[in-house]
């Protein structure tokens, strides 16, 4: 009974029966891309079946274009217009390989020699994952100053509203009303004088739509219509996970929190500049505490605040059961103390090196780029270019690169491309490992898509965003969600897609098999003998029996 009830319980919660007519997975909430037709799997299968009659069995071949499609998400790379499953490990080394015996080096290495920018990106969709807090730390260690606290009794106080969302645990049973009062009574005893600022989520696609599902890497939870005297039926981070029960519930909570005596502000989106620019506002009356968790707005403190007439002071909530007290920064003597250049560019420095619309790049820490910019101009010459809104798009992308070789500790002017090829030279001879394709920097393809998502969101926290439009600036619109073009260059150049493959009628045994011509095994991707061949490591005996695993294809 025990197990029925959490069964029943789940599919409540991700009903299957409801509305919404899409194919989605009702373990996860992921909707199912419109190639999918594995629930149709008996007619797939049936015309398969069909093909094979009046033929023998050595003259048909089970074709992957003719299988059922399922949710598994592959990582392909086209080759002839078809698309290959591939590990993007194992593709590097056969191309890096093919391309050593017959092409030029330095045009290979221009192309990613991977299904996707594997220093950028963990997949195709997601990006690499900066470490937001570390900037924090490093320009906390940085300053190395004791900064003064506020006097408690004359302060005003702006909240982050997202982050004052984490703030109160959820009882099943509690209603709507009653958890909305427990946010306000939390509110009116830690902060007399306070204005609340909550993040918008629209309907429309965003450049945080990647985060997002990040975030929400157990599925979405179903939308759920509640009204304020109605009881909680489901776990907190479920309900959050769906961005309208989130707004719905955001609204409720201002309207309770207004009705207590408390400002509130809503964004139309995300909410960082304008809790900023609120904490900035106040200051010019009174002393000003901005409360919250997210490095951003440290970033955005340093870089706008300016003519103040009053302090401005940035710290967390106090943690529960933590021994360590909060760091509160105040922010107009740590800007003294930093320098004016420096605080000015701080928006390109987080940006370049992975926030949450840009990738980290791998290797290349947030230390490491704070101590480059104070140790010469030539970061935050580039960082210039980022922060002006004429720049073209021509002097953004030379200005991008020229940034990346530097963190890469390229030669000034020397291209990316060049600096690639040198790298994977490098730990060739010296590494007692196969060299990753992560470990090498991006190439300049690649930085080129990095560098305009980087100089879209720098105008983003510069409020000059009102003429720039996402799909022109590295990013694309699939299935109404913005996802980042990774580059306009494919894995490898041509002609070594072309030899990965080949169409022996018998035995591959010979120099007129292209693959083993050029040192490489047959793979699924051959015309007739599919891997399954002399020129294999693993020959027919021991595939015949089972399935050739997908990730090793190419």
């Amino acid at each position: 009974m025990e197990d029925a009830g959490i069964i029943l319980k789940h599919l409540t919660e991700m009903d299957p029966f409801g509305a919404d007519s899409t194919l989605r997975s009702i373990a996860t909430g992921v909707v199912a891309h419109p190639t999918v037709n594995v629930y149709d799997a008996k007619s797939v299968g049936d015309k398969i079946v069909q093909s094979m009659e009046g033929t023998s069995v050595a003259a048909h071949s089970f074709q992957k274009k003719n299988q059922a499609v399922t949710m598994d998400m592959k990582i392909t790379v086209k080759v002839k217009g078809e698309e290959i499953q591939v590990d993007p490990h194992l593709l590097f080394q056969r191309l890096v390989t093919a391309g050593n015996r017959s092409c030029d080096l330095s045009d290979v290495f221009k192309h990613e020699l991977c299904s996707f920018p594997t220093a950028l990106f963990d997949s195709k969709t997601v990006m690499r994952l900066a470490n937001k807090s570390s900037l924090a730390n490093a320009l906390w260690t940085t300053l190395s100053a004791e900064f003064s606290r506020p006097n408690t009794e004359e302060v005003r106080y702006v909240l982050d509203g997202g982050a004052l969302l984490h703030r109160i645990p959820w009882t099943k049973g509690n209603t709507w009303s009653s958890i909305c009062g427990q946010y306000a009574h939390y509110v009116k005893t830690r902060y007399p004088e306070v204005t609340v600022v909550f993040d918008g989520y629209t309907d429309g696609a965003t450049t945080k739509d990647c985060t997002h599902a990040r975030r929400s890497s157990q599925g979405i939870g179903a939308k759920v219509n509640f009204k304020s005297n109605m009881p909680l039926q489901m776990k907190k981070e479920d309900f959050l996970s769906n961005k309208d029960n989130k707004q719905q519930f955001v609204n409720m909570l201002g309207d309770c929190l207004k009705s207590d005596g408390n400002h509130v502000r809503h964004a139309s989106g995300d909410a960082d500049v304008l809790i900023v620019l609120t904490a900035i506002e106040s200051a010019q009356h009174h002393d000003t505490v901005l409360i919250g968790e997210d490095t951003d707005l440290l970033v955005l403190l340093f870089h706008h605040i300016k003519d103040a007439k009053n302090k401005v002071f940035f710290t967390t909530e106090p943690k529960k059961m933590s021994l360590k007290p909060t760091k509160c920064w105040d922010i107009t003597t740590a800007r003294s103390l930093l320098g004016p250049s420096l605080c000015e560019h701080l928006l390109f420095l987080h940006a370049v090196s992975g926030c949450d619309t840009t990738s980290r790049l791998y290797g290349v820490g947030k230390q490491a780029v704070l101590t480059k910019a104070r140790k010469d101009d030539f970061l935050i010459q580039q960082a210039r270019v980022f922060m002006d809104q004429t720049s073209s798009k021509e002097e953004i992308v030379k200005a991008g690169e020229r940034a990346v070789v530097h963190l890469y500790n390229g030669k000034p002017h020397e291209s990316v491309d060049v600096l690639r090829l040198q790298k994977f030279h490098d730990k060739a001879r010296s590494s007692v490992a196969v060299v990753q394709p992560h470990a090498l920097p991006p190439t300049s393809a690649a930085v080129k898509y990095h560098s305009l998502r980087v100089y879209l969101q720098v105008q983003t926290w510069m409020s000059n965003t009102c003429t720039l439009s996402p799909d022109q600036w590295g990013w694309k619109s699939v299935q109404g969600k913005l996802v980042p073009v990774l580059t306009d260059l494919p894995p490898a150049p041509q002609e070594l897609l072309d030899i990965v493959r080949c169409n022996c009628k018998s035995g591959c045994n010979t120099a007129r098999c292209t693959c083993l011509k050029n040192g490489l095994e047959c793979s699924m991707a051959c015309g007739d003998c599919k891997g399954v061949c002399e020129n294999c490591s693993v020959f027919p005996s021991d595939v015949m029996e089972e399935d050739v695993d997908d990730e090793s294809l190419l």
